[in-house]
């Protein structure tokens, strides 16, 4: 095997185990998502520190995926994924056995910092491809994640039947079995990134710190745009449920349709239709689309109580999100040399995490204070920000990404 097959099968497997770290990084979190306010209850804890375990999980990840991506672009991505991986499962087994409730906490945020591999995964899978390869691998490893997402409460559910409702009466054997089955898949993870990725990476990280750059205002558009457009769609996750309950009187299986509809369109964005759209219509077309459908849609939950019209504006709202996140990876992972590459994904995935806390957070207070709709509104606004930077770029730049198949 000469030296150009070598490295098309190394990419190939780097693109395997990035999306599978994804897709069962994401069911593992999913699986133990309907079961943490058990996890707490029957731990005596209250409903306030229900939110405060989600709220720990997201910070961890937040702060640490920049530092994990950093120590990716240092150390090399095969070594941080490994690593991360092991601390996933020690988090789940430490949540399935913890005696107390700090402690829960502390394993808690073990497994919100490991999630910060998501973006080393991105790193890995874009390492040495051409750059018309980018966006198809970046599509891959998201859709792999949102189906993870969307699998993994089904699953835990599934698991929930399959030993009884004992967390209801106070048996930890219920959500002691889910952490153990997460942890499980953890590790299967972790033995096929093992024996798939090769100990010595080519075009990846291992640079030193001194030769790295930190001119990160290359990325602060797509950044920006990363933080606005996420603002909007933290919409839905925060106040949807409350927002069809209050408006249209729906219940728990109307709103799981609705959240199942929205994972399906934003996986189908990010997997085929970011690339096509892409090689057809140019970046700047449809990034700029997508984000005016995003904001458009956003207007439209927040002034219009129909529940078609709604559901409309649910599923362009999803589409717009998932397009547009692609885009402002590959925009990125373009701008980034490779040994600053895990860095600046981490930005990335720093600035999603953010952008949604943060609309978790202020939503649900403005949805009682003021009204069901401001919510809405003000992701709107907030996502006019990023419009309005994005299209005074466009008048004084060209942004091009080149679609798969232009090798000129």
């Amino acid at each position: 095997m000469n030296s150009t097959e070598c490295r098309t099968r190394d990419q190939r497997r780097a693109l395997i185990v990035s999306a599978s770290v994804g897709f069962l990084d994401a069911i593992g979190l999913g699986v133990i998502i309907p079961l943490l306010p058990f996890v707490v209850l029957t731990m005596s804890g209250s409903a306030a520190l229900v939110t405060q375990l989600v709220a720990i999980f997201a910070f961890a990840g937040f702060a640490m995926s920049p530092i994990l991506g950093k120590f990716s672009d240092q150390y090399g991505r095969r070594p941080v994924i490994l690593s991360t991986l092991v601390g996933s499962s020690i988090s789940y087994v430490g949540m399935a056995f913890t005696p107390t409730l700090l402690s829960l906490f502390v394993f808690r945020a073990i497994g919100g910092a490991m999630t910060g591999r998501d973006a080393v995964a991105q790193a890995l899978a874009t390492d040495g491809i051409p750059p018309e390869q980018t966006m198809r691998a970046i599509g891959i490893i998201s859709a792999a994640r949102g189906i993870g997402l969307a699998m993994g409460p089904v699953l835990g559910g599934g698991i929930s039947l399959l030993v009884g409702d004992s967390t209801l009466v106070g048996d930890s054997s219920n959500f002691r079995i889910t952490l153990l089955a997460a942890a499980t898949l953890t590790v299967g993870t972790f033995i096929m990134a093992f024996v798939m990725l090769p100990k010595q990476e080519s075009q990846t990280g291992g640079a030193s710190f001194q030769k790295q750059t930190t001119s990160w205002f290359k990325w602060a558009l797509p950044l920006f745009l990363t933080g606005s457009i996420s603002y909007g769609f933290g919409v839905i996750f925060s106040t949807t449920a409350l927002f069809v309950n209050a408006v249209f009187e729906w219940k728990e299986f109307e709103t799981g349709i609705l959240l199942g509809l929205s994972a399906g369109i934003v996986a189908f964005s990010r997997l085929v239709l970011a690339r096509r759209w892409v090689e057809r219509w140019g970046a700047q077309m449809v990034t700029s689309l997508s984000l005016l459908l995003a904001f458009a849609s956003l207007v439209l939950m927040g002034t219009v109580a129909q529940p078609t019209l709604f559901v409309l504006g649910f599923a362009g709202l999803s589409l717009g999100y998932g397009l547009v996140l692609v885009i402002t990876t590959v925009m990125i992972t373009h701008a980034a040399t490779p040994d600053e590459r895990g860095w600046a994904l981490g930005l990335n995935q720093a600035a999603t995490i953010l952008a949604l806390v943060v609309s978790a957070v202020l939503n649900g207070p403005v949805f009682n204070a003021v009204s069901p709709f401001a919510p809405f509104l003000i992701g709107a606004l907030v996502l006019s920000a990023g419009i309005i930077a994005w299209l005074q770029n466009v008048m004084k730049n060209s942004v091009k990404i080149k679609p798969e198949g232009d090798k000129g």
